[in-house]
C-alpha cells in the first residue's frame, strides 16, 4: 500500500495492526474485544426468548476542551462533544416543520461552538471563499406507497444552507452530492434544489448501484454487460486517493488491481475544500448503525459492495472497512461538521426501506458534532434504547448467530464496532468518559 494517501505515520499504523485493521484482517485486540466491550457496555440484555429485553443508557460523563488548530477535522476542535437539540413539534402529521428545525439548527450551531450567535457559529467553520459539499443520504426514502421515509429532510438542508449563507457564502459555493444519482434523484433531492434552492448544483460519484463498482468514471457495467450512459452530474473517481484491503466481491477478478481498491470521490479530492455531512439515524444489518462515519465510508468511495454482500456471497466487512476508510486524509481533512438528522430515524431494517422489517419514529431531534465516533456513539445509545422499547435487541446483538427475530438477518453478527474501533484511529473519541453529551429540548 504505497500510495501517498495510505501512508500512516508510525503510531497509527500501529493502532491499526492493533485493531486488526490492516488488509482486512481481524488480529490484537481485534473485533471479539471490541464486541465484548460493546455489549458490556450496554449494560445487562436478557435473551429476547425470555421476553425481557432491558437496556441501561450510558452516562456520557466526559468534559470537552476545545482545539482551536486541530491536525484534522476529524475529530476536529470540538472533540468528544455532541449537542442534541429536540423539539418536540419539529415533526408535524409526518412533515419536518422548516420554521422550528431552523431554530433547531440555529440553536445546535450555537451550543456546539459557544457562539453568540448563529451567523458567529457559522463563522467558526466557513468563510466567504469556501466551496462547501453537502453530503445528503437517500438511501432511506419510501421506495412504495404506505412507507414513511428516513433521509437527509429538506427542511434539514434548507436550514443549513442559510447558515452557510448567512457566513457570507453564495449558493453558487455550495452544492449537495451522493454517491449514486438514481438514488439522489429518487430520492427527489434534484427537484427540491431546483423548486427551493435555485442556483445551487448537485453531483453524484456514480450514476447507479451495481455489485463491482471499480470504473473510475463512476460507470459501471450492469449485470446485462452495459456500460451506464455518461451524466452531467457524475463526477467518478480519484485515481491517486485510495485504500487497498485484500477482500473481494463475487463479481471481481481477483487479477484487476482495481478490484481491491476504493477510490475517493473526486467531489472530495477536488469540488470541495470543506464538506458538512447529514447522515441519517438508522441501524444498518450489517455494520450495525449508519450513521456519521458510514455516510463518509459508503458515500465517498467505491467498490463499497465488497464489504457487505451477503452470508451467501461473502463476509461482513463492515468492521474493518469504515474506520480505515474514513481515516484516508483526503476524506479526513474535509469533512468539518456532521449535523445528524434524527427528525425521522428508522430503529430496524435499516439502511433502506426495502426490508421487511423497516420500522421508522419520529425522534425528532437534530445531533451536532465536529468528532463522528462521538455522535456515532451518542446516535447508538439512542437507537438501541428505542429499539429495546419496542421489542428489538440492541443492534450489537443482532445476526444470523445472534438475536434473527425478523428472519431476515444476512450476517453472523452486525459490527457495530466499527464506531469503537475508527476512535483507535484517532478519527474521535468513543469512551464515554470522554464523551460531552448535552440534550437540549426546545419549545414554543
Amino acid at each position: 500500500m504505497n500510495q501517498p494517501s495510505d501512508r500512516l505515520n508510525r503510531r497509527r499504523f500501529l493502532l491499526g495492526l492493533g485493531c486488526g485493521l490492516v488488509g482486512g484482517g481481524a488480529a490484537g485486540y481485534g473485533v471479539a474485544e471490541v464486541r465484548k466491550h460493546l455489549s458490556n457496555a450496554n449494560g445487562p440484555i436478557v435473551p429476547i426468548d425470555t421476553g425481557k429485553l432491558t437496556y441501561q443508557r450510558k452516562q456520557f460523563t466526559g468534559k470537552c476542551v476545545e482545539d482551536p488548530k486541530p491536525e484534522f477535522p476529524l475529530p476536529g476542535p470540538y472533540p468528544g462533544k455532541v449537542v442534541e437539540v429536540h423539539h418536540p413539534r419539529s415533526v408535524v402529521d409526518g412533515r419536518p416543520q422548516l420554521e422550528v428545525v431552523r431554530r433547531m439548527i440555529e440553536r445546535g450551531m450555537i451550543e456546539l461552538t459557544g457562539a453568540p450567535d448563529g451567523t458567529a457559529a457559522w463563522r467558526k467553520f466557513f468563510e466567504k471563499g469556501d466551496r462547501v459539499g453537502i453530503k445528503v443520504n437517500p438511501v432511506g426514502y419510501a421506495r412504495k406507497p404506505g412507507v414513511v421515509g428516513a433521509i437527509s429532510n429538506f427542511a434539514t438542508i434548507i436550514a443549513i444552507v442559510e447558515g452557510l449563507q448567512s457566513a457570507g457564502l453564495r449558493r453558487k459555493d455550495i452544492f449537495l452530492f451522493e454517491r449514486y444519482a438514481n438514488e439522489f434523484r429518487a430520492a427527489g433531492y434534484d427537484r427540491f434544489i431546483e423548486r427551493e434552492l435555485p442556483g445551487m448544483e448537485w453531483y453524484a460519484s456514480s450514476t447507479n448501484y451495481t455489485g463491482g463498482q471499480i470504473d473510475l468514471e463512476g460507470r459501471d457495467v450492469d449485470a446485462q454487460g452495459k456500460r451506464a450512459p455518461a451524466d452531467p452530474h457524475v463526477t467518478g473517481y480519484d485515481p491517486d486517493h485510495f485504500r487497498r484491503f485484500d477482500f473481494l466481491a463475487k463479481e471481481h477478478d481477483p487479477n484487476n488491481p482495481l478490484c481491491y481498491e476504493s477510490h475517493v470521490s473526486r467531489i472530495v479530492t477536488e469540488m470541495a475544500n470543506k464538506i458538512i455531512t447529514i447522515p441519517v439515524l438508522k441501524d444498518h444489518r450489517s455494520g450495525g448503525i449508519t450513521m456519521a462515519l458510514k455516510n463518509m465510508s459508503h458515500g465517498m468511495v467505491n467498490n463499497v459492495n465488497r464489504t457487505h454482500v451477503g452470508k451467501e456471497k461473502g463476509e461482513n466487512r463492515c468492521g474493518v472497512f469504515i474506520p480505515k476508510i474514513v481515516a484516508l486524509p483526503a476524506i479526513r481533512s474535509k469533512c468539518v461538521l456532521h449535523i445528524l438528522d434524527g427528525l425521522i430515524g428508522a430503529y430496524e431494517g435499516g439502511p433502506g426501506s426495502w426490508n421487511k422489517s423497516w420500522a421508522t419514529w419520529e425522534y425528532r431531534s437534530l445531533l451536532f458534532a465536529t468528532d463522528p465516533v462521538a455522535m456515532d456513539h451518542v446516535g447508538m445509545d439512542v437507537l438501541d434504547a428505542e429499539r429495546v422499547r419496542r421489542g428489538w435487541a440492541p443492534v450489537a446483538e443482532m445476526g444470523v448467530a445472534g438475536n434473527n427475530r425478523s428472519g431476515g438477518e444476512q450476517f453472523y453478527l452486525r459490527q457495530p464496532e466499527h464506531v469503537e474501533l475508527a476512535a483507535f484511529l484517532e478519527v474521535g473519541r468513543f469512551e464515554p468518559e470522554r464523551i460531552e453529551y448535552r440534550r437540549l429540548t426546545l419549545e414554543g
